[in-house]
């Protein structure tokens, strides 16, 4: 469900390219291609240039708490495969403003960080 609204209304696809099963397929490969080198930028960014998705970090350790305490009220234990993720599945849209900003623009990549660095202090943070 995450995915599908990155696509739907981050990405602005919302209608398919063609009508054959081929072309939406195609599509959709294109869509997830786009998805897949969006996290990998987003994924580098940080050791790199030292910039994350701290709020994305910080939702996902208060979900993984609250799945811990859920589990332990019931007596089991919390999965350590999920507890253990910690990369964000949902791109956000300022990243993706960002990104389509600096394709448009080529700056070069210095510049292009430089624009995204505040981004990530005030509303990645």
């Amino acid at each position: 469900e995450k995915l599908y609204d990155v696509f739907k209304n981050k990405l602005g696809e919302t209608k398919a390219w063609g009508k054959t099963d081929e072309a939406k397929s195609q599509q959709a490969h294109f869509i997830a291609m786009a998805h897949n080198l969006m996290m990998i930028l987003d994924e580098d960014l940080q050791p790199e240039e030292g910039i994350e998705n701290r709020m994305a970090l910080r939702r996902r350790a208060e979900r993984n708490d609250a799945d811990k305490a859920t589990a332990e009220a019931a007596g089991r234990t919390a999965n350590p495969i999920v507890c253990g993720w910690r990369r964000p599945t949902q791109v956000s849209l300022q990243f993706i403003r960002w990104l389509r900003h600096s394709l448009v623009h080529k700056p070069s990549w210095h510049s292009a960080v430089e624009l995204l660095r505040p981004l990530s202090l005030n509303y990645l943070s």
